[in-house]
């Protein structure tokens, strides 16, 4: 009877997962036939979505019973049928404003060829399902056909304005061949479209009929410098009152109303000086609030941005700035006091001295940022090791709760083991963008004197591996490059190097760098700031500072930096051991002294990091055949290369020959 009650337990058993499989099943096709059929409705519809995909993704997750991802995919399916269906609504939206201005460019018979070509390929791209680059195509051509529009307004009025000058002019009996000719110009530049030299033109004939008049002549120029300071504002809310203002300050100078056009336009001069500032403030401000991105609560900065922007729409631009000002001090206020409060527990009472148990550690982050890069370390471990970390946090935003996995094994027996850690996490906040503040590491010491008991738990900032070095003047080698290009390529080197250095205090610089031109060919680059360099390798942004070396690593390093540049050095290992990390923190090393490159093509027809006894970078040699084949090839010397130690050892020995090589090996194994 025993055997058989067992078994049909277990035969229930069997049938309960059955049917909750069943059930799980049945619950996750109806939804992926309610999207699948969603994803034919929209198609019926005109929107081009491609829902094959997601059901792939769904299909194999089914297949493996794997309901939870197989619901995953369909919730990801219907998220960018929403996304794909109002790109579609803009986009659609968009072109049809498009057509409404391009019947307008017809109507007035505008020369429409470049803006019908962007009609017709904004067509394609519809038709292809690119709304974002049909709403962004869209949008420019509709800005530049108002622009026409309004453009030959005010040509048609400037040259009738010219006609009726140039009517007085000869009325009077002056001659007036100079003001024709420029009216005929300016008919001929209107017939052919180009409204904004027909504006001109016209104003000079204009100018010539009435320049006996110099109230006129001074009364031009202020219309033409109150006309400049509205240009380029485009079509924005803010400036409409002042384009009416120029409209009636055109019309004050054709009846020749002097003083009305001179206040009129030192009007619109001060008030355009006022958005355009008022404009930057936003630009400012908006910019800031992106720097936050969603590591924190930036409500009522967001509530803030919008009232700015419905100030500047009504055209109260000394409103804007006050405003702006008590945004900014909030905005300070906001950084200053967002923050990771992590607080965190786990059941002491589950150690079992002599076996190895998993531990789940219960984290909740009860501050106002988000907390990211978790880590767990023992700081003594003669009583206890961490075998491994099977589960870490990511991050962990404000409000969220989420456990770490690790496995403890105690080494000895007794009442009373030591037992102290280090649990260390960041403030994501800070780490995401240095306009904020220094990265912020928070470290919390803790201990359990005697299992079942835990000491105190305190949060103190973290340590940093090494400082960074503090810009110093690079020292060019007397005549070590001459030619129409030296002085150029000296300022290339010497400014991206102080740009590197001086990161993330470098925006002087960088506005150098953004306004030089150079335009000579390199085979190697100087990165700007150190994520360039880190983007490129695949490091992470914030390693600089925080490499630390045993000693066969720094052994490794000294080696390289002690040499003369006249040697080529090769770091290998195996994969995932670190050689990168070495390579870059050699890089480092060498900026602070010279400008340090990386190459970026084969081109070595000058080797003119030679001349000047720089070092040159490459990461993972073996995988760029053109470059090895070059180094090969050429006498090149002052490189510093990683390669993976089989790879390396299946390239020709004419390249292997030429660098001297140092392995790297695992921690565990020093």
């Amino acid at each position: 009877m025993k055997e058989l009650d067992e078994l049909l337990f277990s035969l229930n058993e069997s049938l309960a997962s059955s049917n909750l499989a069943i059930q799980g099943y049945d619950t996750v096709k109806d939804s992926f036939l309610i999207a699948k059929d969603r994803s034919s409705n929209i198609k019926t519809q005109g929107i081009v979505f491609d829902f094959s995909k997601y059901e792939r993704k769904y299909q194999k997750a089914l297949s493996s019973n794997d309901f939870d991802s197989a619901n995953l995919a369909v919730q990801e399916a219907s998220g960018a049928m929403d996304v794909v269906s109002n790109k579609f609504a803009e986009a659609s939206g968009i072109r049809e404003d498009m057509e409404s201005s391009y019947k307008i460019i017809e109507n007035l018979r505008i020369p429409g060829k470049v803006f019908l070509d962007v009609l017709r390929k904004t067509d394609k791209f519809f038709d292809n399902g690119k709304y974002e680059d049909v709403i962004r195509m869209s949008e420019g051509n509709v800005q530049d056909m108002q622009e026409k529009i309004e453009w030959q307004e005010t040509a048609t009025k400037s040259i009738n304005h010219a006609f009726d000058a140039l009517k007085k002019g000869k009325e009077a009996g002056s001659k007036m061949d100079i003001s024709s000719s420029f009216l005929e110009q300016a008919q001929n530049a209107f017939e052919k479209g180009d409204y904004v030299n027909a504006d001109d033109l016209a104003q000079e004939s204009s100018k010539e009929s009435l320049s006996s008049n110099k109230s006129y002549s001074e009364a031009l120029d202020q219309m033409k410098e109150a006309r400049s300071a509205i240009k380029g504002f485009g079509n924005i809310a803010a400036v409409a009152k002042l384009k009416d203002i120029l409209s009636s300050i055109q019309e004050n100078l054709s009846d020749e109303k002097f003083r009305e056009v001179k206040v009129k336009s030192k009007e619109v001069i001060v008030e355009s000086g006022k958005l355009r500032n008022a404009m930057e403030a936003i630009s400012n401000f908006r910019e800031l609030i992106n720097d936050f991105g969603d590591l924190a609560d930036v409500t009522s900065l967001t509530e803030g941005l919008q009232e700015l922007q419905e100030l500047l729409d009504n055209g109260e631009f000394n409103k804007v700035h006050k405003r702006y000002g008590l945004l900014i001090s909030q905005s300070a206020e906001l950084k200053k006091s967002s923050k990771p409060i992590v607080e965190f527990d786990f059941d002491r009472n589950s150690f079992v001295v002599g076996q190895t148990k998993k531990l789940a550690i219960n984290f909740e982050n009860k501050g106002n940022a988000s907390a990211k890069d978790f880590s767990f370390e023992i700081l003594d471990d003669e009583w206890a090791e961490l075998k491994k970390i099977s589960k870490n946090i990511e991050r962990l935003d404000p409000g969220e709760k989420e456990d770490m996995v690790l496995y403890i094994k105690f080494k000895e027996a007794g009442p009373d083991i030591p037992f102290s850690y280090n649990i260390k996490f960041r403030n994501a906040l800070t780490s995401a963008n240095h306009n904020f503040r220094k990265e912020e590491d928070l470290k919390v010491h803790s201990s359990i004197d005697e299992i079942g008991n835990i000491a105190t738990t305190s949060s103190v900032p973290g340590v940093q591996a090494r400082s960074i070095a503090e810009y110093t003047e690079w020292s060019v080698p007397p005549g070590s490059v001459t030619g129409s290009d030296a002085s150029t390529l000296l300022d290339y080197l010497s400014s991206h190097r102080e740009s590197y250095l001086r990161y993330p205090n470098n925006e002087k610089i960088l506005n150098h760098l953004r306004k030089v031109k150079y335009d000579f060919p390199l085979y190697f680059e100087v990165p700007e700031e150190p994520k360039d360099i880190l983007n490129e390798w695949g490091l992470p942004d914030n390693l600089r500072g925080n490499v630390i070396l045993n000693d066969d690593r720094q052994d490794a390093l000294s080696a390289i930096l002690e040499d003369s540049p006249q040697n080529n050095y090769v770091i290998l290992g195996e994969p995932g051991i670190g050689k990168t990390v070495l390579l870059f923190e050699a890089f480092d090393k060498f900026m602070e002294k010279e400008p340090t490159g990386y190459l970026s093509n084969d081109n070595f027809s000058e080797l003119l990091h030679q001349s000047l006894g720089l070092r040159m970078f490459y990461d993972d040699l073996p995988e760029n055949q053109q470059l090895c084949e070059a180094i090969e090839s050429s006498d090149v010397h002052g490189l510093i290369v990683s390669s993976r130690e089989v790879d390396w050892n299946n390239l020709p020995s004419g390249i292997r020959d030429k660098f001297i090589p140092l392995v790297i090996t695992k921690f565990d194994n020093q």
